[in-house]
């Protein structure tokens, strides 16, 4: 990834969020929930295929859509693997 964090203009365009999983002993998914303003706007499961395995998801982000962002990596139980909080403004 390059120019990694916190605040980015409205003109950004898109964004990321990477994912680096090991330790997976079969095929799974890892799913990323995208949030703007504590609502959720977006949903995105990614396959798991190996024990080590990198994987991303991405949001367009619209000029309108200021304000506080954070996306929530969870196992397919729910449960919360890493988050990261960023704001566009």
């Amino acid at each position: 990834p390059q120019e990694v964090g916190t605040s980015f203009p409205t003109s950004v365009g898109k964004l990321y969020f990477f994912t680096k999983v090991w330790g997976a002993t079969t095929p799974t998914e890892v799913l990323h929930h995208w949030y703007h303003n504590d609502e959720k706007v977006a949903q995105v499961a990614l396959r798991i295929a190996s024990p080590a395995y990198r994987t991303y998801s991405s949001k367009s982000i619209e000029a309108s859509r200021v304000g506080n962002w954070k996306v929530v990596a969870t196992d397919l139980s729910g449960n919360e693997l890493a988050t990261a909080s960023f704001e566009v403004k």
